[in-house]
């Protein structure tokens, strides 16, 4: 079932790395505009979670993340006609859709994953799942799209088909994975099931005459567990809100501060390629090496989590800026992406 993000995870490393690029220096925009095409996507997916939220508890799961496969190979091959004919505005279309239908993929993925762990280790079951899967899809991306795009770069700049044709491979590679978990994957086989299948004596028949004498003492207990569980749930989706908020301002204009302010020196061929060793490398570890951290954060109390993890996050941003050259910017990078998708794994 984990495979699904192996194979999607093929084109998300060029997609990062490239719509920053493309943005300001492929269309010519301006930060703003950066930032407008940036929140199409979160844009799109408040229209499309609320109707994804219903729809993952009560259809088929693994509908839905087909429907999410179909969406990013709508997405992508729009971002590819767009570079082709030039277009920001169709690239803007692009980024609405993938926020719009990709998020059908996430949420029932995850569900999925819960459903069929073990809740003591569902940290470690997400990384294993999500985090480690798609670090092994980064390294083959990387090793699809970075020739391809260096080689047209250098040798045929003028064809920007070719040059971003990788596009339409992990376009293509998309659908048929979500057509593969649709027919593969057996979402009514969970943990729960499993486990009763191998201990029958988890059924336990209760005498329905039974007096409970009880009652009123549990209900208060209820209530005060109420209550805690709904201060911690509205505390929880606060620091989701706040993670998000940090991701969004910073992780856009990676791309544009290391080439204005580290490589302004360097050719307009060679530019793009500099940028994807950099970049590269720092996903392909980062997904790699948080997934190791799935199991210590079964472990550990996730308030201490977070707050190391912000802290240190804090930290490696506060680096970033203040790097002397482009490598040890990439080795900041690549701490800051860990304790990012240590933090995705954690919270989810």
């Amino acid at each position: 079932m984990i495979r699904i993000t192996f194979w999607n995870g093929l084109g998300f490393i060029f997609f990062m790395f490239l719509k920053s690029y493309v943005v300001i220096y492929f269309f010519g925009g301006s930060g703003v505009t950066l930032g407008i095409i940036i929140a199409l996507q979160p844009l799109a997916r408040l229209f499309s979670m609320p109707l994804i939220a219903y729809l993952t508890d009560h259809t088929s799961k693994k509908r839905l993340v087909l429907i999410g496969s179909i969406g990013r190979t709508l997405a992508y091959s729009l971002y590819w006609t767009s570079l082709v004919i030039q277009n920001l505005f169709l690239f803007g279309v692009g980024t609405f859709c993938q926020g719009l239908l990709v998020g059908f993929f996430w949420p029932p993925f995850y569900s999925l994953i819960s459903e069929k762990s073990y809740k003591g280790n569902r940290t470690q079951a997400l990384a294993e799942g999500r985090g480690k899967m798609i670090g092994y899809g980064f390294l083959l991306g990387a090793f699809i799209s970075i020739p391809i795009f260096s080689i047209v770069s250098i040798f045929l700049p003028e064809n920007i088909p070719l040059m971003y044709s990788p596009l339409l491979i992990f376009a293509i590679i998309n659908v048929f994975a979500g057509i593969r978990f649709y027919l593969r994957v057996d979402e009514n086989l969970t943990f729960e099931k499993f486990r009763a299948t191998l201990n029958d004596s988890s059924f336990k028949i209760y005498d329905s005459q039974e007096k409970i004498e009880t009652i009123d003492i549990e209900g208060n207990e209820n209530k005060k567990k109420d209550k805690i569980f709904y201060f911690g749930f509205f505390s929880l989706l606060l620091v989701i809100m706040a993670i998000s908020v940090n991701g969004m301002i910073y992780s856009p204009f990676i791309s544009a501060f290391l080439i204005e302010n580290l490589l302004p020196d360097f050719s307009e061929r060679i530019i793009p390629i500099i940028l994807m060793v950099v970049y590269f490398p720092a996903q392909v570890i980062s997904q790699l090496m948080a997934s190791k951290f799935g199991k210590l954060f079964d472990r550990i109390s996730p308030l201490i989590s977070v707050t190391i993890i912000g802290c240190f996050k804090a930290l490696m941003i506060w680096l970033l800026i203040y790097a002397f050259s482009a490598i040890d910017f990439a080795i900041f990078l690549v701490f800051l992406y860990i304790a990012s998708e240590s933090n995705i794994y954690l919270i989810q």
